[in-house]
């Protein structure tokens, strides 16, 4: 029942967090953009292991971006891709998505917070993804939770 449990949290959580990355994803395709210079951009094992131990050596790249853009005549620069997390993949497709950037970059900055910029919407998919996973874990939880609760024997 413990695991059971445990798999029901980690469904609503999963849940969650695709929702909050929905919501960032609409979020940021609201904001306005700039033009932008490229000061960085590369390919490189992703720094203080945040592809995780478990993933495979191939899949541990991240794109690396660093750039300069302009806001009602002050200069910012900043280093994010997403607002939101990072993605990790094999080398080649890390670079394939650094070179369809657009140099120079159209950078999305948040009006009230113009220093609160990224370069891309993180994928519709990625959090389709979290959705439909997040649902089957909670579905299946809820499912075996409700089975073992109804073929309990009567108390007394």
């Amino acid at each position: 029942m413990l695991y059971a449990l445990l798999y029901l949290a980690f469904g609503v959580a999963a849940l969650i967090y695709s929702a909050y990355v929905l919501w960032q994803r609409g979020t940021v395709r609201g904001w306005p953009t700039t033009r932008g210079e490229f000061l960085e951009r590369k390919v490189e094992r992703s720094p203080d292991g945040r592809a995780g131990r478990t993933a495979a050596p191939a899949f541990r790249y991240e794109a690396l971006v660093k750039y300069r853009y302009q806001v009602k005549g002050r200069d910012y620069v900043c280093d994010r891709l997403y607002r939101v997390g990072w993605v990790t993949s094999s080398r080649k497709n890390r670079q394939a998505l650094l070179d369809r950037l657009p140099d120079p970059p159209a950078v999305r900055y948040n009006p009230d917070d113009p220093q609160d910029a990224c370069l891309l919407a993180l994928p519709l998919s990625s959090a389709i993804w979290g959705l439909a996973v997040g649902a089957a874990i909670t579905v299946t939880a809820l499912l075996y939770l409700a089975v073992k609760l109804l073929d309990r024997p009567p108390a007394g």
